[in-house]
């Protein structure tokens, strides 16, 4: 663990935030359950990816707190409302910006990651993980599909009762 991965981890967990002002109140209320399930979702995979070796992380925010843990609550999180904000109801925009953005982290972001000291990928490679990852971008947009005709089902009943 180099000396400043620490800090460089935390101000990447960080900095995803202060872009949230940038999003509208009716928005961050629209996609705020797509995210918190990507966070699951995602957390759980970090379980089983353990596991399996997939990749490992070195440095943490806190003894107690595994380092992935940055990585859901900052960038994943946020990410999820601005994908979602930026392409939710054009498919096609919104795979390619997400292969955009998961080239971009399997890549240079891995690396940059092996670099600082932070963490590597294990058992699996960088191909693998794009692959990984557009599973979860299919999952996100499938599970705000859900929830969108969840609450229009729902505003259908309320006029009834």
């Amino acid at each position: 663990m180099k000396s400043y991965s620490r800090s460089i981890l935390i101000f990447m967990m960080i900095l995803p935030w202060l872009t949230l002002p940038f999003i509208k109140k009716r928005e961050f209320k629209k996609f705020l359950p797509s995210a918190i399930f990507m966070s699951v979702f995602t957390k759980l995979l970090n379980i089983a990816a353990y596991k399996r070796n997939w990749w490992y992380f070195y440095t943490s925010i806190h003894p107690k707190v595994k380092g992935e843990t940055a990585f859901i609550i900052g960038p994943y999180f946020i990410a999820s409302f601005w994908v979602l904000k930026l392409a939710y109801g054009k498919l096609k925009k919104y795979m390619v910006l997400n292969a955009i953005l998961h080239v971009l982290f399997a890549f240079p972001g891995i690396a940059f990651l092996k670099w600082a000291g932070i963490g590597r990928l294990g058992r699996i490679n960088n191909v693998q993980l794009i692959g990984i990852l557009l599973v979860r971008a299919v999952l996100l947009y499938g599970f705000q599909v859900i929830t969108d005709a969840y609450r229009k089902r729902k505003n259908v009943f309320r006029k009834y009762f």
